[in-house]
């Protein structure tokens, strides 16, 4: 996801350089720039908080509940285990992360994504 945003950015400014877009901030849309900020501060802290959590040995393997447990995959791709405290799990397929809808803050997370794109639908 990070890597999907880097690029995006070297795209924009690239077109922005050799004249194929023009950027016109007089009509800037400050609900889109707000939501961008707040990842920009946020991402990093997630991802430092994350890496300690991943690298910490602070608990023995044999206490720890395996994420991969059928029983926490509703569906078979929706993970809720309240009892983990991780924002983010791997996907059991795949590659990449999904979220623990057994932590609360992953509710709050998607229903802002979810709340960000009505907006963006409704009002444009």
């Amino acid at each position: 996801m990070l890597a999907f945003g880097l690029n995006a950015a070297v795209l924009a400014s690239a077109l922005q350089a050799w004249g194929i877009t023009q950027v016109n901030l007089n009509g800037i849309d400050y609900f889109t720039l707000i939501p961008i900020a707040i990842w920009l501060v946020a991402a990093p802290i997630l991802l430092l908080r994350h890496r300690r959590q991943f690298f910490s040995v602070s608990k023995e393997k044999s206490d720890r509940v395996s994420p991969d447990d059928d029983h926490f995959w509703k569906l078979g791709m929706i993970y809720f285990n309240p009892q983990d405290p991780s924002i983010l799990v791997n996907k059991r397929f795949g590659i990449g992360r999904t979220l623990n809808f057994g932590n609360p803050i992953s509710w709050v997370l998607f229903l802002a994504l979810i709340g960000f794109i009505v907006y963006k639908v409704s009002f444009g």
